[in-house]
């Protein structure tokens, strides 16, 4: 993303106007979430300023500097001490969208028990499919069909429980991840409705011509 948008870091690329991240916020805020923490590393003047724009306002951002090659693990456990009043916080990375339900997500968790709840999505593939026979006839062509598996969407529910334990050095998505899964403690709430990441520059200009739903 650096190539297409010089210093610009993901959740403050543009997207119809604003900052990603201000979507997300404005989304979790239509669940009455008012406070947020910002982990940062570099470009953490790029962040303060961001939310500076919010002082004053109903909404309070709290950045916090983790270091710039501290592992996403190692970030959430830098900032736990933030939460020791909270049973469970919600995370995400803050270069995706969708109109989630957050109730919903949040009351599968606490009924679940489990440490740590992520949203599950079917993005559908980037490509068309072919199905060709043995004399290299094209049998079959689905267009850009739905992937058959569920990936992680980048929507989380940890329990603090969970923060209190992470390593320093850990990455979330490679170490603690994994390691929940080896224990029963990872739970799915499964997302039908829209989801966009933005790992690509053709992710940001579909972002940008298509019509958001009401997130």
């Amino acid at each position: 993303m650096k190539g297409c948008f010089g210093n610009t870091p993901k959740p403050l690329v543009e997207v119809q106007g604003k900052p990603i991240l201000e979507h997300i916020i404005h989304h979790y805020c239509l669940y009455g979430v008012s406070e947020f923490v910002l982990l940062v590393g570099a470009n953490e003047l790029a962040f303060r300023q961001f939310a500076d724009r919010y002082k004053g306002g109903s909404v309070l951002i709290k950045v916090l500097q983790t270091g710039e090659d501290t592992p996403t693990g190692g970030r959430l456990a830098i900032a736990s001490h933030l939460f020791k009043n909270e049973k469970n916080v919600l995370a995400t990375y803050g270069d995706g969208i969708a109109n989630l339900n957050v109730d919903a997500l949040v009351d599968q968790h606490i009924s679940s028990g489990k440490g740590v709840t992520l949203t599950a999505v079917q993005p559908r593939l980037p490509f068309g499919l072919l199905d060709v026979d043995d004399s290299a006839s094209v049998i079959s062509f689905i267009e850009k069909p739905m992937m058959p598996q569920l990936i992680n969407g980048g929507f989380f529910v940890i329990s603090t429980e969970v923060l209190k334990k992470l390593d320093l050095d850990s990455d979330f998505e490679t170490d603690v991840l994994p390691s929940l899964v080896d224990k029963g403690e990872l739970g799915a709430y499964f997302h039908k409705g829209f989801w966009q990441s933005m790992d690509t520059y053709k992710d940001v200009v579909r972002l940008n011509s298509m019509e958001l739903p009401t997130l």
